[in-house]
Order: C-alpha cells, then sequence, then structure tokens
C-alpha cells in the first residue's frame, strides 16, 4: 500500500479520535477527569486511537515506509500502554483504542 493510503487513513483516525473526545468532554479535558479520579473508558478508547494514528504519522514524517512506521508505533506503544498495565478498565479502553488503530493501519501496509 502507498505511503498516501497510509497517512490518509492515519489523519482521518487521529481526527475522528479527537472529535469524537471532544463530542465527550466538551466541558473537561481526560486529565481533568482523571484528577477527580472518575473512569472514562469511553474516552480513554478514543484518546488510544488518536495516540497511536499520531505515531504511524509521526513515523511516516520521519521517512519510514509504512509498514516501518507502523511496525515503529507498534514497539513505542508497547512502552506506553503495556498489557501488563490493562488491568484498569480505562488503561484496558486506552489498549483496545490503539490496538485496534495498529491492526487496522498494519493490515493496509500489506
Amino acid at each position: 500500500m502507498t505511503t498516501d493510503v497510509v497517512e490518509s487513513r492515519a489523519t482521518a483516525i487521529r481526527a475522528e479520535a479527537e472529535e469524537t473526545l471532544r463530542g465527550l468532554t466538551p466541558d473537561a479535558s481526560l486529565c481533568a477527569i482523571s484528577r477527580e479520579g472518575r473512569s472514562f473508558p469511553a474516552g480513554k478508547f478514543h484518546e488510544g486511537r488518536g495516540y497511536a494514528a499520531a505515531e504511524v504519522l509521526r513515523g511516516l514524517r520521519r521517512g519510514m515506509t509504512p509498514r516501518e512506521a507502523v511496525d515503529a508505533a507498534w514497539d513505542r506503544w508497547s512502552i506506553v500502554a503495556p498489557l501488563s498495565r490493562r488491568s484498569a478498565p480505562d488503561w484496558a479502553a486506552y489498549g483496545a483504542g490503539g490496538d485496534d488503530v495498529l491492526a487496522e493501519l498494519l493490515e493496509l501496509t500489506g
């Protein structure tokens, strides 16, 4: 798959995640919600999607091939959202969001 296709999809995913988050949290940031001790898995899912898409876009901007960019994003993702942290609902949702994006983008790389 071409770089343009992966870049276009990652850009769309990131924009969709940001738009959804704005709709879910119009009056507070996810950080503020977290500081208040509230769980918000729906928001964390979309935050994870946006983060993972942004990681792929960073790799592409650095001149990586789409496959290299997705692989590098998976490597970073394993540090940011390791499976060992995913027992809490927010971490599980965050991880699932990023996992879904990276799997989709990996599939696009062929």
